[in-house]
């Protein structure tokens, strides 16, 4: 019965305010006559006077005449500068211009405070600023600048400012999905309808409360609302309220379920969209609300076109965000089985999206409802700056623990650095060590060659020379015992010097090495590769280090076992090259050993050089040598 009651007292305040409007005709005559008088006031409010009649119809006229409106005004005449003022602004709101809107805004109420005017401009500047914050997706912004206006508004009673402001509220916590405390809200302000005198703050108090009556599922009452200000709007020739009002109605009746009903409307309210300027809040509004109610029709190739078009002309007004529109595209491409596209704008949607702070913010409007409830007229804004000037604190002590943390970071990362720089100077020395050692053992080891070898077979070949006769056959003796040093200092020179791998491969290089070694029953090498491998793909630096490896390890295994056979393998497969070695006998080195007794550091040097792993293992009776290294 409340809510019916209300209804009925909205109409008639509708009816009683119509004849306060003017007229275009009446608004141009004041203009012609303030004309003729050259009077700064009369043109000033003749001006203002015709921005107001195209408030609604055309923002871009009336910001025209406001703007002219202030050129002439008086300072001093402080409720008509201010009027303008927020006029002005009120229309970069409407045109979507939201950045300028909050500029203008925010000049306006620091004027209002300046001059000391009346509470109902700085009153209406807040609610204003409060609803472009909502816009931006700023409510905590929003509800800030409603909570000064509520404490602006305690001592007077100003019924338009109170109704203009508790609808911006309830609209507030209906954008929260905060129904209940939305409809206490719009309910306060419907109570103030037959007290209102501002045919404007009626209708979007009316159409408001359909909105928030339509999810709550009073459908009867939200309609009757939201067809009184279609009406309204419509003898009025206001069609920025009569598109609000097809809009909110459009989304009533697909809550209803009557499809009928709302292709009537999308009919008519397209063609009321097109008479307006397309970046106004309405006409956003309305687009967005089409999209969704063709899908819901199944139209998905209109939807589309709808959704395409709100892309391409970007607007600040827009209250679907990008990612939720490409989420809805994503839907139409699916419901057409162009899984393509639909994927495409799937994955848009889901780079755009990001996360609001809902908790904190949940919790500030609970706290906020609460207080408002018991207490409506005891606004503690002495509370709220406490809790700003602790949540600054609390910034400032995190940036100080942040600024800290910082510093004992890069001083570990510095420590870090350092301590890395010592032991890779540390390791270099050791490499450089152990390198020089290789070599002396290396040299050691050719020394120890030429001297068991090499010059015994010399001595004995003197030795022989002083004592056979000068006969054919001791010249014959002599010269196979020079043939065999030559032999030998020929292997140990092959050793020095290995074979040039930009015109040998490894296998080539290995086989000749092999040729040169003396086989006999005692003592067979067993070579064994695949021909079908790219061996000519083998890195020279590669080549060289698995062949002084093998001369290395061969050279191990003859001085340290009597094994009468040494298999040996080379595999080249999947950017990997391996070298097996397998001789039968006991195992006079293991992986254990690290080098140690036996020389094992110059083939670990080498292995390292390339980035190879080896492992040594013994099984079966037989000592495994495998060498791994990779090449890319």
């Amino acid at each position: 019965m409340k809510l019916l009651s209300v209804i009925l007292l909205c109409a008639l305040t509708l009816g009683s305010l119509s004849a306060q409007e003017l007229t275009l005709d009446a608004c141009r005559h004041a203009l012609k006559n303030a004309l003729r008088l050259n009077h700064r006031d009369s043109l000033a409010s003749a001006y203002c006077h015709l921005g107001e009649y195209y408030a609604y119809r055309n923002s871009d006229s009336a910001r025209y005449y406001f703007e002219k409106g202030l050129s002439h005004v008086r300072r001093s005449d402080v409720p008509l500068y201010c009027t303008l003022l927020i006029n002005t602004a009120e229309t970069y709101f409407a045109k979507g211009d939201l950045d300028e809107a909050v500029r203008c805004f925010r000049f306006a109420y620091r004027e209002v405070e300046r001059l000391q005017a009346a509470v109902e401009y700085q009153v209406t500047a807040l609610s204003s600023l409060g609803v472009i914050y909502r816009r931006q997706a700023m409510p905590d912004s929003a509800l800030v600048c409603y909570t000064q206006a509520l404490q602006a508004l305690e001592p007077v009673d100003l019924p338009d400012e109170e109704m203009f402001l508790l609808t911006n509220i309830a609209i507030l916590y209906a954008n929260m999905k905060r129904m209940e405390e939305g409809r206490y809200y719009i309910e306060k302000a419907m109570e103030l309808v037959e007290r209102c005198q501002d045919l404007d703050m009626v209708m979007y108090a009316c159409s408001t409360a359909g909105v928030i009556l339509g999810h709550l599922k009073q459908y009867d009452l939200a309609v009757t609302y939201l067809q009184q200000v279609i009406h309204r709007g419509e003898q009025e020739q206001k069609p920025r309220f009569v598109l609000k009002g097809m809009t909110y109605l459009l989304g009533i009746f697909q809550k209803m379920n009557k499809p009928h009903s709302i292709k009537d409307y999308l009919y008519r309210a397209e063609q009321v969209a097109d008479s307006l300027p397309q970046a106004s809040v309405e006409v956003q509004g309305f687009r967005e609300t089409q999209f969704q109610l063709l899908t819901y029709l199944g139209q998905y190739r209109e939807s589309l076109e709808v959704q395409q078009k709100l892309l391409q002309e970007p607007s600040e007004n827009a209250q679907v965000s990008r990612d939720e529109l490409y989420y809805r595209m994503a839907q139409n491409y699916a419901a057409l089985k162009d899984f393509s596209q639909a994927s495409e704008a799937y994955e848009k949607a889901r780079v755009l999206a990001d996360s609001l702070k809902q908790a904190t913010l949940e919790d500030q409007l609970s706290k906020w409802t609460v207080k408002y409830q018991t207490q409506e007229k005891e606004m503690e804004i002495a509370r709220l700056r406490q809790q700003q000037l602790e949540q600054q604190t609390r910034i400032l002590l995190g940036s100080m623990v942040a600024v800290i943390v910082v510093f004992v970071l890069l001083l570990v990362i510095i420590g870090g650095i350092i301590c890395r720089k010592q032991q890779k100077k540390e390791a270099e020395l050791q490499v450089v060590k152990s390198y020089i050692e290789g070599l002396e053992r290396e040299r050691s080891r050719l020394a120890k060659d030429l001297h068991d070898g090499v010059c015994n077979d010399l001595l004995g070949i003197g030795m022989q020379v002083s004592f056979l006769q000068p006969d054919e056959a001791s010249k014959q003796e002599v010269l196979q015992l020079l043939e065999r040093v030559r032999q030998e200092v020929r292997a140990i020179s092959h050793e020095l010097m290995p074979p040039q791998f930009k015109h040998l491969t490894l296998v080539q290089a290995v086989e000749a090495y092999l040729d040169r070694l003396p086989h006999s029953e005692s003592k067979k090498y067993r070579f064994m590769y695949d021909e079908n491998d790219d061996w000519n793909s083998l890195p020279e630096s590669v080549s060289y280090a698995v062949y002084r490896v093998l001369q290395e390890w061969l050279s191990n295994v003859w001085k340290h076992t009597h094994a009468p056979q040494v298999e040996i393998r080379l595999t080249l497969h999947a950017d990997l090259l391996k070298l097996l070695i397998v001789n039968e006998g006991e195992p006079f080195i293991s992986a254990s050993s690290s080098g140690k007794g036996i020389e094992l550091t110059t083939i670990q040097d080498r292995v390292k050089s390339i980035g190879g792993t080896l492992s040594l293992t013994h099984r079966d009776g037989k000592q495994i040598f495998e060498l791994s290294s990779p090449l890319s």
